[in-house]
């Protein structure tokens, strides 16, 4: 029933914006994941991509992931769904993203998480507020497994998101070079206090094309006593707009 009613809430906002639309365009991104953590008993690679369709100021985007090499037992690691519409208050632009985010472990326990985000950028400046709410669920096949009885979820409410972004170069530019921090990426929340630091570099061979290449750091407890190393991944990427 809950993604039957993220459905409707999608396919509404949709129709309730189709009459407006003036100019729409396709956009298109792939990505590599490789690194390892203290969980992944050694390398892990993961390919993911996404497929966005924007018309005026709301954006539609579908996200897919697979796992190539690791310690997973699951092919399709990650899957989700983000619609977005820019808005303005008074003279201050920004961007309210609707999400769900669905990650399994294993071929008998997966995360769901669904949630709302505002981000905003200023100057060279970007920072993103938001809350989720995360379920860690057995499926048919662990419950029948283990024979579970009575709840076989964990729900937890309104986890803080955010990110503080800063680009040496101003938008718009041909390169530029960011670093960040943030508990939150593509397919992966952490809780409020293991932020992951974010460095990344990017060049637009022309105006539909654009190449990436990021580095994450993971830890265990920054805001912490004691603060642990956790992982590390690199990103290589591109991204692809058809008008």
């Amino acid at each position: 029933m809950r993604k039957q009613a993220v459905l409707h809430v999608v396919f509404s906002f949709l129709f309730c914006f189709h009459g407006y639309v003036a100019v729409a365009q396709f956009q298109g991104g792939a990505y590599a994941d490789l690194g390892m953590n203290n969980v992944s008993e050694g390398l892990f690679v993961r390919m993911a991509g996404n497929a966005a369709y924007q018309f005026d100021k709301n954006t539609l985007e579908v996200l897919f992931r697979t796992d190539l090499l690791g310690n997973r037992e699951v092919f399709v690691s990650g899957y989700g769904l983000r619609v977005s519409r820019e808005a303005t208050i008074r003279t201050l632009p920004f961007k309210v993203t609707g999400f769900f985010v669905a990650t399994p472990f294993s071929d008998i326990l997966r995360e769901t998480n669904w949630g709302l985000t505002a981000g905003m950028q200023r100057n060279q400046w970007f920072f993103l507020l938001g809350t989720n709410f995360r379920t860690y669920a057995y499926n048919k096949k662990g419950i029948d497994r283990y024979g579970l009885e009575g709840n076989t979820r964990l729900r937890e409410n309104w986890n803080l998101m955010y990110a503080v972004n800063y680009y040496f170069r101003p938008a718009g530019h041909s390169w530029n070079v960011m670093v960040g921090v943030t508990n939150a990426d593509h397919f992966l929340i952490h809780q409020e206090t293991n932020p992951m630091l974010q460095l990344q570099g990017t060049y637009s061979i022309d105006p539909r094309f654009r190449l990436f290449m990021e580095a994450w750091y993971q830890q265990a407890g920054m805001f912490n006593i004691n603060v642990h190393y956790f992982g590390f991944f690199i990103r290589p990427g591109i991204v692809w707009y058809i008008n």
